[in-house]
C-alpha cells in the first residue's frame, strides 16, 4: 500500500503493518534557502510483533554548497538547515507524546541536509 501526501509516499506491505491514525502527520514546508521541502510521519502497528514503529519520509529543501554548510562557512543557511532539522524532529516528537514507538525510521531526499545530519553527532 501507499500513503501519500504533497508528493511524499511511503510504501508499506499492508499484511506486515498497520496504520495506527487515519492520516500522515505533515509538515508542509520545512525551511530552505532556494526550496523549502516537506516532511510525513506515520505510525504504524507491526501486526507480527504488536511494535509501534514510526516512519517519516522527508523531501529536504536546498541549503547552498554542502562543504560550506557542513563547516559553518554559510552562516543563514546554516541557520535555516538547523531549522529544518528541528521541524523534523519536532514533528516526530508530536507522534512519539501520542504512541509509544519501538523503531524510528527516518528517510528520503535530504539534499545538502542530509551532510548536515552526518555532521550532527550532538542530537
Amino acid at each position: 500500500r501507499i500513503l501519500k501526501v504533497k508528493g511524499l509516499q511511503i510504501f508499506y506491505k499492508h499484511d506486515v503493518l498497520e496504520p495506527l491514525q487515519k492520516w500522515l502527520e505533515i509538515q508542509e514546508q520545512i525551511p530552505g534557502t532556494t526550496r523549502h521541502g516537506t516532511v510525513v510521519s506515520q505510525i504504524f502497528k507491526h501486526k507480527l510483533s504488536g511494535e509501534c514503529i514510526v516512519i517519516t519520509g522527508v523531501h529536504a529543501g536546498h541549503y547552498g554548497r554542502s562543504d560550506q554548510l557542513v563547516h559553518g562557512e554559510s552562516k543563514h543557511e546554516l541557520q535555516v538547515a538547523e531549522e529544518a532539522m528541528n521541524q523534523i524532529r519536532e514533528l516526530q516528537r508530536r507522534i512519539l507524546k501520542a504512541y509509544k514507538a519501538d523503531e524510528v525510521i527516518i528517510g528520503g531526499d535530504f539534499n545538502e541536509l542530509g551532510e548536515l545530519i552526518q555532521q550532527d553527532h550532538d542530537r
